[in-house]
């Protein structure tokens, strides 16, 4: 994990970063957040309004999201260790 002081919009000046990749590249994500890059992208891009998903749809999506997670990690397509990273991450 890349750690570093630099500065985005929605950061505080002395915010730690983690690198995260994806398809487009990489991209810094503020240590906290349990997020990836394709949402830091959304962030960065699409600063339309303050308006958030409803709770009960985030809940929803962990929901799915930790059900996926115990599947493939079943299925050996997740290391335990991944595996019990998302379900805290959904929890």
């Amino acid at each position: 994990m890349k750690i570093n002081l630099k500065y985005t919009p929605f950061m505080t000046k002395k915010e730690r970063t983690r690198l995260e990749k994806d398809s487009f590249g990489s991209i810094e994500v503020p240590e906290n957040c349990m997020y990836g890059a394709f949402t830091a992208r959304a962030k960065n891009n699409f600063q339309i309004s303050e308006q958030t998903a409803p709770e009960v749809f985030v809940r929803a999506l962990g929901t799915v999201k930790l059900a996926a997670a115990k599947a493939n990690t079943t299925l050996g397509l997740l290391t335990k260790k991944e595996g019990q990273a998302i379900e805290k991450a959904c929890n």
